[in-house]
């Protein structure tokens, strides 16, 4: 169990007390509490990680594309070559 000494009071009082003067409360809440810029970056940030994954997924199927265009484009040569 902590004990409180007179001196512990008093300081916890001054604090306190300049905490409210130089509004270090509002300050405190601030940083260490969400506000719209924080809420704003995240979903920025859900936003981004989505379409990334929506990127990689298209630039997959962009490939497999590819493959069955050059296999069409060998077979219309070669029955081109018959």
């Amino acid at each position: 169990m902590m004990k409180f000494t007179p001196q512990g009071i008093i300081m916890n009082g001054i604090i306190k007390l300049l905490l409210k003067r130089f509004k270090l409360d509002k300050v405190l809440d601030y940083v260490e509490n969400d506000n719209e810029v924080d809420i704003q970056l995240r979903q920025a940030q859900k936003t981004i990680s989505k379409q990334g994954k929506v990127t990689e997924e298209n630039e997959k199927d962009i490939a497999i594309l590819k493959e069955r265009i050059n296999k069409l484009e060998k077979k219309c040569q070669t029955s081109k070559k018959k």
